[in-house]
């Protein structure tokens, strides 16, 4: 692969690769919110449509809070009641999925996130055909 050259401001030829482009890139609040709902939303497994986001920033970092249903199953079907984990580990498993996701997506610390589970969401049984 050939490297390619730029104009120099000098007149001369710089290599693109050491090229340094001026600017930066600001993604606005609203757009950073409607990220981390979608992200909320596919960590607790509910529709976007179903969750708040609210964003703040703590020491410099990313601070999300999360209003969202929690899905459980139907308390009829004593096979998956048994099977799922208190709302206390899912709550954790769920705040550092967003918190990891966050991070990866936007390359910003995610220092705190806050978790209320607003309801629950009955999980329908599926039927195995």
């Amino acid at each position: 692969m050939s490297s390619a050259t730029w104009p120099a401001l000098d007149g001369g030829m710089t290599p693109a690769a050491e090229t340094v482009l001026s600017g930066r890139t600001l993604v606005a609040e609203r757009a950073l919110a409607a990220m981390c709902e979608q992200v909320a939303a596919r960590a607790v497994g509910v529709p976007r449509r179903a969750v708040t986001v609210r964003l703040g920033a703590t020491a410099g970092a990313l601070a999300v809070r999360v209003e969202a249903p929690l899905p459980v199953p139907d308390l009829s079907d004593e096979a998956a009641s048994a099977e799922s984990d208190t709302v206390t580990a899912r709550g954790h498993r769920i705040r550092e999925q967003i918190r990891t996701d966050i991070a990866a997506l936007t390359g910003r610390e995610v220092r705190r996130v806050d978790l209320t589970i607003t309801g629950a969401r009955i999980e329908k049984r599926r039927r195995v055909r």
